[in-house]
């Protein structure tokens, strides 16, 4: 199994900033309709793994549980009812072309996800780019067991703002949202299309690497 480490040589991004500190992951609305949304992830299920600590030479056991490889992009305050799992997400910043993230929920948005979890490490971010795809942002942990080859998980940080890194075979899309069914909710989607989005009535975006700060 081939997962990519964080001791990979850093790839030389001709014209990109590296991501040099922590970030939180934000939608900034092209058309000025929604303020900037911090984005979250949705829809992990649990790989329950089992830990023996001991105290005071007495085994006890402890069950923690890693989110799947699974975990699709959302912006906004309410949780669809199909999402079993909630996370907010942060990036520690240490690499310029990957953007590998780590679950931040102690000051959760939405209030409700829960807290002390973990994403396996590592876990980074990764688009669709088939042509006429238009699926959600996601996270993945290993570039040979999760990804196709039509999956990008190669950035370029222009000024905070990331861009996948084209391809040959992989260019153009760019971020949109699309409504869920709750109000206020939107799935974060890479839509390689116009008359795509168009169709499916998503608002442009763009993903921004902001600030690492808490968000009540």
């Amino acid at each position: 199994m081939a997962l990519i480490s964080r001791a990979t040589v850093n790839l030389c991004l001709m014209g990109g900033l590296a991501l040099a500190e922590p970030y939180n992951l934000w939608s900034l609305n092209v058309t000025n309709q929604m303020s900037p949304s911090r984005v979250w992830f949705g829809d992990g299920q649990f790989i329950p793994q089992l830990h023996v600590p001991f105290l005071h030479m007495v085994p006890f056991f402890v069950l923690t549980c890693y989110a799947s490889p699974v975990g699709k992009a959302y912006v906004g305050e309410r949780i669809p009812s199909e999402v079993r799992v909630a996370l907010n997400v942060s990036g520690p910043g240490d690499r310029a072309d990957i953007v590998y993230l780590v679950a931040n929920n102690t000051a959760a948005t939405p209030s409700s996800m829960p807290s002390g979890l973990l994403l396996p490490d590592p876990t980074f971010l990764a688009i669709r780019m088939a042509p006429n795809s238009s699926d959600p942002v996601f996270l993945a942990h290993s570039a040979a067991m999760d990804l196709t080859p039509t999956d990008n998980y190669l950035w370029a940080s222009y000024s905070g703002y990331l861009l996948p890194r084209p391809t040959a075979n992989m260019k153009g899309g760019g971020f949109y949202l699309l409504p869920t069914n709750v109000e206020g909710t939107w799935s974060m989607r890479f839509i390689m299309s116009d008359e795509t989005a168009k169709l499916l009535g998503a608002v442009r975006t763009h993903l921004y690497t902001g600030a690492h700060r808490a968000v009540s």
